[in-house]
């Protein structure tokens, strides 16, 4: 396996379901944060942004987390979880999101 298919996306379900009043990325603590990034670099493993990740592009902890993943060289993935030919339109906003944060194309994993 050479992705890890986008973790922590699903926090927003948690919310949905009424387990936790609202999702933010905050609520996810940095060492873990930090903890999948080292690991996914060590192991040479690209991280996946899917779709759910748009909802937390203006969240603080969410643009931190980016940042880990350009300074340690993971790359990332989009579109890759798309389970139908009608979720693709998600890679344009996607990639506009990366390129903010510092990604450039040879950070895409391929």
């Amino acid at each position: 396996m050479d992705i890890v298919a986008h973790p922590w996306s699903e926090g927003a379900r948690f919310a949905q379901r009424g387990q936790i009043e609202t999702w933010r990325f905050e609520r996810i603590p940095e060492r873990y944060l930090r903890e999948l990034v080292d690991a996914a670099a060590y192991h040479g493993k690209a991280i996946e942004l899917n779709r759910k990740a748009l909802a937390t592009a203006d969240d603080p902890a969410f643009n931190r987390y980016l940042c880990m993943l350009v300074d340690a060289g993971v790359p990332v993935t989009v579109g890759s979880d798309a389970h139908a030919m009608d979720r693709i339109d998600v890679i344009d906003p996607l990639n506009a999101l990366l390129q903010d944060a510092g990604f450039t194309p040879d950070c895409l994993w391929r």
